[in-house]
């Protein structure tokens, strides 16, 4: 038993210091360059995107190591992490790798959250999200 301890004593003091310094971590997220948060914006929303720490870059169906694209979702909450970003009304795929887009909303305040996925749509683990509160004006009708 004393031949153990001192193995395992001996074996700890000599990984200590051999170790590289761990590699700076980067963390992904993706953001809304515009409209504002709390913006007041006409029916036809037009969005831009931003990204950190990650590039944008179209879906090939494949999980490329530092790349992705955007999804939004709209009025809705996102999917877990394990789980494939479906397509609906309420989730949208920028699959081209665009940062911009324009969506036709209903009057009324609306919550849209960006998320990056990978080319084969599941969401980036671990990698920050925005959300976005805008509020979209009735249309003035003049007669």
């Amino acid at each position: 038993m004393r031949n153990v301890v001192v193995v395992a004593m001996a074996l700890t003091a000599l990984s200590c210091g051999t170790e590289a310094p761990p590699a700076p971590v980067v963390t992904a997220r993706v953001f809304f360059v515009s409209p504002a948060d709390g913006a007041e914006v006409g029916d036809t929303v037009h969005l831009q995107l931003g990204a950190e720490g990650i590039t944008i870059a179209a879906a090939n169906g494949q999980r490329i190591e530092g790349e992705a694209h955007h999804h939004l979702f709209i009025d809705t909450d996102p999917t877990a992490d394990s789980v494939m970003i479906g397509r609906d009304d309420l989730t949208r795929h920028l699959g081209t790798g665009a940062d911009t887009v324009s969506l036709v909303l209903a009057p009324g305040p609306h919550r849209i959250i960006a998320v990056a996925a990978w080319g084969d749509h599941f969401p980036v683990v671990g990698a920050g999200r925005d959300t976005l509160m805008i509020e979209v004006r009735a249309p003035v009708i003049t007669p």
